[in-house]
């Protein structure tokens, strides 16, 4: 079985002993997903105070609505719908209490970029990885949360369409234009840089 599915098995297991109030699996679905939604609001939020209370609110849910999870979607779709929208809150109150636009800064930015052992001691190739992580960082600042959303759980999420337009609460057309606009935004810039 692939390993995702089985993964989302296992959620699911987790979600239905949660209905019941079963205090280690929550414990252990907190301890097993946790990381990956806190990976995933870190490059919105930027702040770990904010992921923190993100991440506690979306498990707060997950507590008090396990019993009505229906399973025509994977748990972890289900997961990250609620904790989209817990970001687009909190950035929406930040900026209402700043009363200024907020930036997206991605400084620290978790791509992996494959380096050959011989080239990891080469000072001009390191350097050249370095600046296109950096580039790559800057292009993703210059989409909109939305369009960026879409880029994040493509590419580091592994989520399908269907998938994401369930989790964003959009038809899965809006995905792919948004997908598609995104992708365009990201080759222009990446070109730019070369």
């Amino acid at each position: 079985m692939h390993q995702r599915n089985y993964d989302d098995l296992q959620l699911y297991d987790y979600i239905k002993k949660i209905a019941q109030q079963d205090r280690q699996a929550f414990e252990a679905f907190y301890f097993e997903f946790s990381p990956r939604l806190a990976n995933f609001l870190f490059k919105f939020l930027k702040q770990n105070d904010q992921v923190e209370e993100a991440v506690g609110d979306v498990m707060l849910v997950v507590w008090q609505k396990a019993g009505s999870f229906i399973p025509t979607s994977k748990v972890s779709t289900w997961a990250f719908g609620i904790a989209y929208k817990k970001a687009l809150k909190m950035l929406q109150r930040e900026r209402t209490r700043q009363n200024r636009y907020v930036s997206f800064e991605e400084e620290d930015m978790d791509i992996n970029i494959d380096l050959e052992i011989e080239d990891a001691e080469k000072p001009d190739i390191l350097a050249q990885h370095s600046e296109l992580r950096h580039s790559i960082s800057r292009a993703l600042e210059t989409l909109s949360i939305s369009h960026r959303a879409v880029i994040e759980m493509i590419f580091f999420e592994g989520f399908t369409y269907p998938e994401i337009a369930e989790i964003l609460d959009c038809p899965v057309n809006t995905v792919k234009t948004r997908a598609h606009y995104a992708k365009k935004q990201l080759i222009k810039h990446l070109r730019d840089y070369q």
